[in-house]
């Protein structure tokens, strides 16, 4: 991946979210002959490791526990500097909170250094991080890309390893997950995916049209717009294993968040890696799952990581949210004092964004929209409403990270 920038349209600025494909992305290449899933993973890790120190991201989720797990293996047998997890912790952030299960995977893999960050407005959609980046390049996807320049400078790292990717590669495909457009039943969503796959393209859009994600501040011709963009996205998705691993590998969405964080810690010399965007070990899923698949997120969890996690983290159902995270004090004074200008009204209707950034739960997909009408406002008036915001003078005294060892 070259260091390439793919701002976001204005379109995708207003729903959240970059859609469709990217075409400077080629298509992947042949599986290398006689190379397992793991071993692939394995050689993507391997490159990490051999440039110490190296961080992994670490929420205590199921992806970034996979690849703290094997990390640790590989690290093990090869003689190399063990891995260092690193996690955010967000003070006050209701949802956010996996305490227990980072404990339980660091123990299970007997790990002593571990650095765990306490934040609060830190990381805040326009707070001192955000802003600098938002400064520097503008708006990118995704929005909270300066997260990982934070993590690897507490870490003084010069590798970091994230889990993106890991929603869609090993629970995204329709043959295996609970679609809200398929039956419940598994033999029914068997079914379901059979007919959905010979399905035209037309009759997908059909079916598919009340699953359009829901953005109420859009205005109906923007509304309108964003599902036909939509739809022909997910209508493309192909619904047997290899041809979704290939799609999904040249997915906009995929390219953006690589092109985002090799921007940003680039800029302090740190590598990121993405182990389950790796291109080598999604030529090898595909050619190892053919039409059929390797099974839901456990199975692939236990392909990929055997031993090295612990049963409850395999067989683990709930998920962590981070609304609360990023929209904290700075964003919410923005959005009260926010005069509506900076957005196209031909897209967003203001006064119901308002009521996204400001709601009890705000809506992760108005990220970037709020972003923007900062950053206009910012270039109209460099010191307003600034007093608003936490000093980034700051910032050095809330980044005290406690390692163990």
């Amino acid at each position: 991946m070259t260091a390439l920038v793919l701002p976001p349209t204005p379109l995708e600025v207003a729903v959240g979210s970059v859609i469709g494909r990217e075409e400077s992305v080629p298509p992947l290449p042949p599986a290398v002959a006689g190379l397992s899933p793991r071993a692939a993973l394995e050689h993507t890790l391997v490159a990490a490791l051999e440039r110490p120190p190296c961080a992994v991201t670490f929420s205590g989720g199921r992806d970034s526990s996979l690849l703290l797990a094997v990390a640790v293996a590989v690290a093990r047998r090869e003689g190399l500097d063990l891995p260092v997890p690193v996690s955010a912790r967000f003070v006050n952030a209701p949802g956010t909170g996996e305490a227990e299960w980072q404990d339980l995977v660091v123990a299970h893999l007997g790990l002593r250094d571990w650095v765990r960050v306490e934040l609060e407005d830190e990381l805040d959609l326009i707070g001192p991080r955000a802003a600098a980046t938002l400064r520097r390049h503008g708006v990118l996807h995704p929005p909270h890309a300066g997260l990982f320049a934070l993590l690897a400078e507490c870490v003084h790292c010069r590798s970091l390893v994230t889990g993106f990717g890991g929603d869609q590669l090993l629970g995204g495909w329709i043959g295996a997950r609970q679609s809200p457009r398929l039956s419940r039943s598994r033999g029914l969503q068997a079914a379901g995916v059979v007919a959905y796959a010979t399905a035209t393209r037309r009759l997908r859009r059909l079916v598919l049209r009340g699953d359009v994600p829901d953005r109420p501040w859009l205005t109906e011709p923007a509304r309108g717009a964003f599902a036909r963009c939509w739809l022909e996205a997910a209508s493309s998705e192909p619904a047997r294993w290899d041809g979704y691993v290939r799609w999904l590998a040249r997915r906009r969405t995929m390219a953006s968040v690589q092109c985002s964080l090799e921007l940003v810690l680039g800029e302090s010399g740190v590598l990121a890696f993405h182990p389950l965007l790796d291109r080598s070990l999604l030529a090898t899923l595909a050619s190892a799952g053919g039409r059929a698949g390797l099974g839901n997120r456990e199975a692939l969890l236990r392909l990929l990581a055997g031993d090295d996690l612990p049963e409850p983290l395999l067989v683990r159902q709930s998920k962590a949210h981070f609304h609360h995270a990023y929209f904290r004090g700075p964003s919410r004074a923005f959005a009260k004092r926010w005069d509506g200008s900076g957005l196209d009204p031909a897209i967003v209707d203001a006064e119901e964004l308002r009521r996204a950034w400001l709601g009890r739960m705000p809506r992760g997909s108005s990220a970037l929209a709020l972003q923007a009408a900062w950053l206009s406002a910012e270039s109209r008036d460099p010191s307003g409403g600034r007093e608003l915001e936490q000093p980034a003078g700051r910032l050095g005294e809330k980044l005290q990270a406690a390692r163990t060892s």
